[in-house]
């Protein structure tokens, strides 16, 4: 301001004598406006460097260590949950086995359980029928023994009313049914084994 006074008022000298007074043109500022302007600016960035710049730095390295250990601590999570769900995989396929092998062996036992049933009902079937058989036998030989029985009976009779004289005698009808009794034995003997 006080040099476009002098250059207005005529003395173009005046301005030359000035330190750092001389001009690089009309758009550019005086030199001592620049140096003066340096040197404010030199002395707030270097203030802004001593003071403001670290506790800046400090928030951005406290942010950045907070984003860090957020990410860290979900990469963290990330991994125990993909952990877990492994686990779990791994637990739903050994359940899956577990299962299968008990149903192989429910099959299995069931397959023997029906297997011991048919065997318990042969054995008890071939017990029925041997028993059966036995007692058939049994009453097959009583029949024959009562039969047998009768029929002498019935041929003593027979003969008594045939001969009545001959047969009083109790030792000659003893001898006559047993000598009747023999001959229905050998023919019973021969009629079985035809059978």
């Amino acid at each position: 301001m006080m040099t476009s006074l002098i250059l207005a008022s005529g003395g173009g000298d005046s301005t030359e004598n000035m330190p750092l007074g001389g001009s690089l043109g009309p758009l550019f500022p005086a030199n001592y406006d620049v140096v003066w302007s340096l040197v404010c600016f030199i002395v707030i960035m270097l203030l802004m460097w001593k003071f403001v710049l670290p506790r800046y730095g400090k928030v951005f390295q406290e942010r950045r260590d907070r984003i860090e250990g957020g990410m860290a601590k979900a990469e963290e999570l990330q991994a125990k949950a993909q952990q877990t769900l492994d686990e779990y995989n791994q637990q739903l396929a050994q359940a899956h086995d577990d299962a299968t092998q008990i149903r192989e062996e429910a099959r299995e036992q069931g397959r023997q359980i029906v297997a011991e049933m048919k065997d318990k009902a042969m054995a008890e079937s071939s017990r029925i029928i041997a028993s059966g058989q036995q007692s058939l036998d049994a009453q097959r030989q009583k029949v024959y023994t009562d039969l047998k029985n009768d029929i002498g009976v019935q041929a003593t009779n027979l003969a008594e009313l045939i001969l009545r004289d001959e047969l009083d005698d109790d030792a000659k009808r003893a001898d006559t049914i047993d000598a009747f009794l023999a001959s229905l034995g050998d023919n019973d003997t021969a009629g079985v084994a035809r059978q």
